[in-house]
């Protein structure tokens, strides 16, 4: 989380518990991988706590602190571009949004790629400003062309997903995390891709609502 070690680490159990009811809740296997959202947010929270905290004791060097800066973004930039178009085309009905979601999966599969090649060319780092958290590998959106391009592949793949599916209250998840991302871009920009996630977190509450809904 954005805002504190405390922040992070409370949020990680607070969607843990929520992550726990929501897994309780299945009635169908096919909608497992949604249904793990909110225990995979808070093992995301909980390495941003680790990143918080190895800054906060000048730990920048040791292993620990690698591991929660590359966990945090490689779940930003390879797991949920993946994991949006693939669950819920799982648990999609109707044909034609199936086919809809294999193409939001392609965009996902490119932002993935493009997270894989910054891993590989540049050693990704982590400091506080203003009392967040800002990433040295997380595209600023729209400063470059590169940027520009990640940026629309990565809200196709995440946000478009949710407005593509058929399934009960998913468009209102789509439509919280495409208004989080617009609050996040104009006001925090220096530090969206952790503010954004943290807004992405709050929106997986609602998988528990989904899953005890769904048939």
């Amino acid at each position: 989380m954005c805002f504190s070690a405390q922040a992070s680490f409370i949020g990680a159990g607070v969607l843990t518990v929520i992550g726990l009811v929501t897994i309780a809740s299945i009635h169908t296997r096919r909608i497992i991988p949604f249904a793990l959202a909110p225990l995979i947010f808070a093992v995301q929270q909980a390495l941003e706590g680790i990143v918080w905290v190895t800054l906060n004791t000048g730990q920048t060097t040791s292993t620990l602190h690698r591991i929660g800066v590359y966990g945090f973004l490689s779940f930003v930039g390879m797991f949920w571009p993946l994991w949006a178009p693939i669950s819920l085309w799982l648990i999609e009905p109707i044909k034609i949004r199936r086919h809809l979601l294999i193409g939001t999966l392609i965009f996902g599969i490119l932002v993935a790629a493009a997270s894989i090649s910054q891993f590989v060319h540049s050693i990704p780092t982590a400091h506080i400003l203003n009392h967040h958290l800002v990433y040295s590998t997380l595209d600023r959106p729209f400063n470059t062309f590169r940027g520009t391009c990640v940026t629309i592949f990565y809200l196709i793949a995440t946000v478009g997903s949710f407005l593509i599916s058929s399934v009960p209250l998913m468009w209102l998840a789509g439509l919280i995390v495409g208004a989080a991302w617009v609050i996040t871009i104009t006001l925090y920009y220096f530090a969206f891709g952790s503010l954004w996630c943290f807004f992405g977190a709050l929106a997986s509450m609602m998988a528990y609502l989904i899953v005890k809904n769904y048939r």
